[in-house]
């Protein structure tokens, strides 16, 4: 009676650390959160927003909504199908990502990621902030930061 107490009590905390670790997120690496993003741009634009901080201002101004990407990423007036590309350059600080964005009618920008890990166990890499500019001129954030 008692070993077949002991052995209910085993498999209920293996169970139970089973579904633990299956709710524990994959991790999310700055590449693959930038081409989440890029995705988001070429694809349905109201889930861009998933890619930022969560619960940040920024995170719930864009909540389901396209006008920002729409603003700062346009899309072809002419039917030019051509996708957004974002480029990586080599980066050494995970927190400040460059890359080269370009688009429809040879749409191109420089651009900077403010990225932030908010996995507590293992990656999410979020964006915190954008920041485009052209080839002569400063960068400067897209939400006003």
């Amino acid at each position: 009676m008692r070993v077949n107490r002991l052995c209910a009590a085993i498999s209920l905390a293996a169970i139970a650390a089973l579904i633990l670790v299956g709710c524990v997120l994959a991790p999310v690496t700055v590449e693959q959160r930038i081409s989440k993003f890029a995705s988001a741009l070429n694809g349905d634009r109201t889930l861009a927003y998933t890619n930022l901080v969560e619960g940040s201002p920024e995170f719930e101004a864009n909540r389901n909504k396209a006008d920002l990407w729409d603003i700062y990423f346009p899309l072809s007036t002419t039917g030019d199908p051509t996708p957004f590309v974002i480029t990586l350059d080599a980066y050494t600080d995970s927190l400040d990502v460059r890359a080269t964005i370009t688009g429809p009618g040879a749409w191109t920008k420089r651009a900077r990621f403010v990225m932030e890990n908010g996995g507590s166990i293992s990656e999410d890499w979020r964006i915190k902030d954008i920041q485009l500019g052209a080839a002569d001129t400063a960068l400067i954030s897209i939400f006003g930061l």
